[in-house]
């Protein structure tokens, strides 16, 4: 996994300039949420070289990036004039996939700011669209693109907006087929915000145990990161919310509480500050001390007067008009704003949406003897011939295929984990005979059972 310390070596091995643009995305991807001054410099850098290479698409990219700055820094006056060099942009890299990736992101802010969920199915319908195109490019080329394994971050943006829709089943369909594109290039936060919001969605469906779980695991590998991140200021509040509600553990609670500040009052994160107190204030009620719970409400009250959330919301108002003006300015422009600012258009994101069920359902029932593409197609009330195509739009493999991967993967992880039999292991993940187990097994690693049992011993 990539930290920023590697990022910044990869910067000061690059030779060719596209080398070195593509290292300052990734650096100004890492250093956006904690490190704000050493990422303006980042993009500074990289802008002289997009506009050197000619680069459109990652000067639209930047210039969301600017965006988010201004935002963080109050910068008002900074931020109509970087929406309408960003709206420019977008119009000139119309037809490429970052025009819908940043689509999305854009929606994904509006929705946050106007708490309109229909912004929502519009950020996810624009990351559908980006990660089908994505499936229509060579590995090599995409991952040059955005230096980033893209497919891991559009499942947890999409899952994400799934998670706001209460659309629970859906995002953790989208989560779990995340983990299936992680590789070893895959970005440390990307890994970090995934067990995030697998925290999350284990919360909001009241599993409690599992959310800890996930929540100890993202703050574990943030760890790993150089610098304090953000994301921990809402992890620990996950962790601490659970184990109140779990273990009625308040004193554990109390110390996620504070450790949640601890990272939080470093960038005035006054929203996340004001909750936590409030959280602290009522482990203190429901352990009799009063005095202390008292104590706390008074400062979440102080904290909530700080918080920028009206401030947001009036930041959003501005840029909403301020794209309103630019369409009046060119309403002969292809690129239509108002169709941007129509929450309510109709969009069809089933197909995809599916394909991800498709693959959740496979993951769950892998253990059956009797699984196949028949069974899939009578769940989902389809033909055959629907879940091999979407199946093959989405991982470029038959269902069939897919079945026995997922099965030889989880074969994979009973050996390296546990001290079954071999013959067991078979059993469990739905094969009946050991002999066409093993040559299945070491087809596909390059290894026999036995040998990885005898190697992992």
């Amino acid at each position: 996994m990539l930290n920023l310390e590697a990022l910044e070596h990869i910067l000061y091995q690059a030779t060719h300039p596209n080398q070195k643009l593509r290292a300052y995305l990734r650096l100004v991807y890492y250093t956006l949420d904690c490190q704000p001054q050493l990422c303006q410099n980042y993009i500074q850098e990289a802008f002289k070289l997009a506009y050197q290479l000619n680069d459109q698409s990652a000067i639209a990219f930047l210039h969301t990036d600017r965006l988010m700055l201004a935002i963080m820094q109050g910068q008002v006056d900074t931020m109509q004039e970087i929406l309408n060099e960003l709206i420019v942009s977008l119009v000139k890299i119309k037809g490429h996939l970052l025009h819908n990736f940043l689509l999305g992101s854009l929606y994904s802010f509006l929705a946050s700011a106007f708490e309109n969920k229909n912004y929502q199915v519009k950020a996810i319908h624009y990351y559908y669209r980006c990660l089908n195109r994505v499936e229509q490019i060579p590995t090599d080329e995409y991952l040059d693109t955005f230096f980033f394994d893209i497919k891991t971050k559009l499942l947890n943006n999409i899952a994400y907006s799934l998670i706001v829709l209460e659309r629970y089943k859906e995002a953790e369909a989208h989560l779990k087929l995340a983990e299936y594109f992680f590789s070893d290039l895959t970005a440390l936060l990307d890994r970090v915000e995934h067990l995030h919001w697998q925290a999350r969605l284990y919360e909001l469906t009241q599993r409690y145990e599992q959310t800890i779980q996930a929540a100890d695991a993202s703050i574990s590998l943030s760890r790993n990161c150089p610098y304090p991140m953000l994301r921990n200021v809402l992890t620990y509040a996950i962790k601490g919310r659970a184990l109140v509600k779990y273990k009625q553990d308040y004193q554990q609670a109390i110390a996620c509480f504070e450790q949640s500040n601890q990272i939080a009052e470093k960038f005035d994160f006054w929203l996340s500050i004001g909750n936590n107190y409030e959280h602290l204030a009522r482990c203190y009620e429901l352990s009799q001390q009063e005095q202390q719970a008292f104590a706390y409400y008074k400062l979440a009250i102080k904290a909530q007067k700080k918080t920028s959330l009206n401030y947001l919301n009036q930041t959003f108002r501005l840029i909403r008009s301020r794209l309103e003006l630019l369409a009046l300015d060119s309403p002969k422009n292809n690129f239509s704003i108002h169709q941007l600012l129509d929450p309510n258009l109709p969009l069809d994101t089933a197909p995809l949406s599916e394909s991800a069920l498709i693959f959740a359902w496979i993951y769950t029932h892998i253990d059956r003897k009797d699984f196949g593409v028949e069974d899939i197609a009578a769940h989902f009330k389809v033909s055959t011939r629907t879940i091999n195509r979407r199946l093959q739009l989405f991982f470029n493999m038959t269902a069939t295929q897919l079945i026995n991967q997922q099965k030889l993967k989880k074969a994979y992880t009973l050996i390296t984990t546990t001290s079954l039999s071999i013959m067991d292991i078979a059993e469990l993940v739905g094969i009946d005979h050991t002999s066409y187990f093993s040559i299945a097994f070491r087809r596909f690693f390059g290894i026999k059972p036995s040998e990885l049992r005898q190697h992992t011993s």
